[in-house]
């Protein structure tokens, strides 16, 4: 990990990410955030890391598989990132994106649900599979989008 102790805000705070994005690994730049994130409850650091692991595209993708395995609400906040990470097979992401589809948040349920939009159809059909298993609305609106596939 680098030797980097973060009591700033803004601009700053921005930097300092970029310039993680760029020399660091993504992992540092999760790990981070994560803590920034436990000490302070502000969400502004996951979404600049979701950022920064975006611009990072392919390189980030195995921390971004290890955060589809995450069980917790924050996670939602990479949903997006996983879904259109560049550089990444539409199948990877489509397992990745499932993975967060049994995540007991409702929060990430309805974000993976509004993802599959950025997956072709027969990848998005399997994730949709996955949200139609609970008894929550999303899952309400898995199966409505599932027929509309015809599956």
């Amino acid at each position: 990990m680098l030797g980097v102790s973060l009591n700033v805000s803004g601009d700053i705070e921005d930097k300092i990410l970029s310039w993680l994005a760029a020399h660091g690994s993504p992992a540092e730049v999760v790990s981070l955030s994560m803590r920034r994130h436990a000490r302070q409850g502000m969400e502004r650091w996951l979404l600049v890391a979701s950022g920064v692991l975006s611009r990072m595209g392919r390189r980030a993708w195995p921390v971004l598989e290890q955060i589809a395995h995450m069980r917790t609400a924050p996670v939602e906040l990479f949903v997006d990132v996983i879904a259109r990470c560049p550089g990444v097979l539409a199948v990877d992401r489509a397992a990745a994106l499932a993975r967060l589809g049994q995540n007991p948040s409702w929060d990430v349920r309805v974000r993976v649900l509004g993802s599959v939009d950025d997956l072709p159809a027969q990848h998005a059909a399997g994730v949709l599979q996955v949200l139609a298993n609970d008894g929550d609305d999303v899952a309400d609106d898995a199966r409505r989008r599932l027929m509309e596939l015809g599956r």
